[in-house]
């Protein structure tokens, strides 16, 4: 029986991994119903579409913001960008270009099986997962051949919808009293920056069948 170097009970370890994964699995049940924006967006990205329309709105954005104002980004953007490609025989891109000059409308047309609709997308699914491992590997090319840079890894994550008003914002509440309150620290003192924007709520729950 293998015995703990720091005193620690086993049966206690099991137990708590035991409540870890069930709350885990709760969760996971829950979220794989709902969907965000952000990962729409994702998905987009992953089936190939880029670039910026004419007012340099990220394409991604573009077909999201049109399945969020039809009120269906809940079934999810692979299934519409997918049904339109066996509908109309254009690829990922080339629908997103379409919605972006509001030539296609993919929420009005005629529904294919699920199966039509996977066989369509999967070969671009094959090409990013592709893609995605080609980079690894030249990663680990890099690595092997010039070596590896020093650890920890430095990584800026940029997560602000306007740089230059949260800057501003920030210049104003670090020259206001702590005992302001949040609000008048930004907003009030400095009227040029929208109000603290609020978290995104999930959209309504992903349907897997049209």
């Amino acid at each position: 029986m293998q015995k703990s170097k720091v005193g620690l009970d086993f049966n206690e370890v099991e137990h708590a991994r035991s409540v870890a994964r069930n709350i885990a699995g709760q969760v996971q049940d829950f979220v794989e119903d709902y969907t965000t924006v952000a990962v729409e967006r994702t998905l987009c990205r992953f089936l190939g579409i880029d670039g910026i329309d004419e007012n340099e709105v990220p394409m991604p954005n573009v077909v999201v913001e049109e399945l969020k104002s039809k009120g269906v980004l809940g079934q999810g953007v692979m299934f519409y960008v997918g049904n339109a490609m066996v509908e109309t025989g254009m690829g990922p891109q080339q629908i997103a270009e379409a919605i972006s000059a509001g030539k296609l409308d993919i929420t009005q047309l005629p529904v294919h099986p699920r199966a039509d609709i996977d066989k369509a997308l999967q070969p671009v699914i094959n090409q990013t997962v592709e893609k995605v491992r080609s980079n690894r590997l030249r990663r680990e090319k890099y690595i092997e051949t010039i070596g590896e840079g020093s650890k920890p890894y430095l990584y800026i994550i940029v997560a602000t919808g306007n740089i230059y008003e949260d800057a501003l914002c920030y210049a104003v509440v670090k020259n206001t009293p702590l005992s302001a309150p949040p609000a008048s620290r930004c907003s009030t003192m400095c009227p040029t920056v929208p109000p603290p924007r609020a978290s995104a709520a999930p959209s309504p729950p992903r349907r897997i069948s049209a």
